[in-house]
């Protein structure tokens, strides 16, 4: 069946998981406006490979020139490649009550992307006619090598993220909103080029539907969502499905756990992991933990998102929060 047929299909039964969490709704208020800023703080520590298996280090060859009196040589040497990534994003958050039912909304993000990278590999100890160095049992003595490899950031306003919420049910026993939204990068420009691929990548259009309906019971909320992403270029289009469980004893206070799965819609055989590259075909699942305190019209927001598995994906545990101020 023809792609575009297996996406009207999907989009008809399912529709992408909510993006972000919040305890006042501007629909069940006086209040017309919200506004904000947020971040979001995350470090690379691994990644998961095509078969679901985590990787700390990924091996790859390198030549090395050593600088001797006689004159340069060189020889290819197999390594670990050692990552040090991190992401830092400023959120900017506004939303307006069209009327009763809907409420748009508008998101920016000004990120910071850092990576260094440097590749370990056991040299063998060499006189100072680069003979190799032996023990008195013959046997090649070795030291550890650290290489640089790369060193190289980004700090641009990325992206702005418009979305349109509406409701299809909105009582005090259950909320069914329906929303639609678009990325659009703005300046994921490459800055650096490498051998395993441009930095980060020139970004890409993501464009999703989704359906989210929340159960209200006394001291609990139930949440269930799901959905579709459409995204251009040769990233995978994916499927989102979220599991949340809100609970709460204190009046506009609550904690909740948040569970999220993406998958990828394609899943090549064969998908090399580059570090300088946004992963293309990642499937994973997330879970996020979080306390959102209302006071007046303030809104915190503070979590965790933890990845116990993943395919195709950079494993990066990230650190969220945000904050909110309602106005007439």
């Amino acid at each position: 069946m023809p792609r575009i047929a297996n996406t009207s299909i999907i989009v008809l039964i399912l529709f992408i998981s909510t993006f972000s969490v919040s305890s006042i709704e501007l629909l069940d208020s006086d209040l017309n406006f919200k506004f904000g800023t947020g971040f979001d703080y995350s470090a690379l520590s691994s990644y998961y490979n095509n078969s679901s298996v985590e990787k700390a280090e990924k091996q790859a060859l390198r030549t090395v020139v050593f600088i001797t009196e006689n004159g340069d040589s060189s020889h290819t040497t197999i390594g670990d490649i050692n990552i040090d990534y991190t992401e830092f994003h400023n959120r900017y958050f506004f939303e307006y009550k069209l009327n009763n039912r809907m409420s748009a909304e508008l998101n920016f993000d000004l990120a910071y992307y850092s990576l260094e990278n440097s590749f370990t590999y056991n040299d063998t100890l060499r006189d100072e006619n680069q003979n190799p160095i032996t023990d008195r049992w013959g046997e090649s003595q070795y030291q550890k090598i650290d290489v640089p490899d790369m060193n190289t950031s980004l700090f641009r306003l990325m992206y702005i993220n418009p979305k349109l919420n509406y409701y299809l049910l909105n009582d005090e026993s259950g909320k069914l909103k329906v929303e639609l939204d678009a990325v659009v990068p703005l300046s994921f420009n490459n800055t650096s080029e490498y051998k395993e691929g441009d930095f980060i990548g020139d970004g890409f259009l993501q464009i999703g539907a989704n359906m989210k309906y929340r159960a209200i019971f006394e001291t609990t909320q139930l949440e269930f969502a799901a959905g579709y992403i459409n995204r251009s270029e040769v990233y995978s289009d994916q499927l989102n499905a979220r599991l949340g469980v809100f609970f709460t004893k204190v009046k506009d206070t609550y904690f909740y756990i948040i569970a999220d799965y993406n998958h990828s819609l394609t899943n090549p055989e064969n998908v090399e992991f580059a570090i300088t590259q946004l992963p293309a075909f990642e499937s994973y699942l997330s879970t996020k933990f979080g306390l959102n305190v209302n006071i007046d019209n303030l809104e915190l927001d503070v979590g965790y998102t933890f990845v116990p598995w993943g395919k195709n994906y950079w494993l990066m545990n990230r650190l969220n929060a945000s904050f909110h101020y309602f106005i007439k």
